[in-house]
């Protein structure tokens, strides 16, 4: 454990997690789950960014749309038609 000094203007303060003195220049207060605990800089771990990741919308339109077309039948074939 680190031995706290006295500073003037700042306080000792008790870490919510460990229970340890601290000088209160070195607390910081917790977020997400830890939201409105003081602790000290070393016991303080940030969030995890993936829990931020968001899902990417994939964009499956077609982009020629063929209509369904008559059906033709052509009875003669010709070598005029090839």
């Amino acid at each position: 454990m680190k031995h706290t000094h006295f500073k003037i203007g700042d306080n000792c303060v008790i870490s919510d997690i460990s229970g340890f003195k601290f000088n209160a220049s070195e607390m910081v207060y917790g977020v997400d789950e830890q939201a409105g605990l003081v602790m000290h800089k070393s016991e303080f771990s940030p969030h995890n960014p993936q829990f931020n990741i968001q899902p990417v919308q994939e964009h499956r339109d077609v982009a020629i749309v063929r209509t369904e077309q008559p059906y033709v039948f052509v009875l003669n074939n010709s070598a005029e038609d090839l």
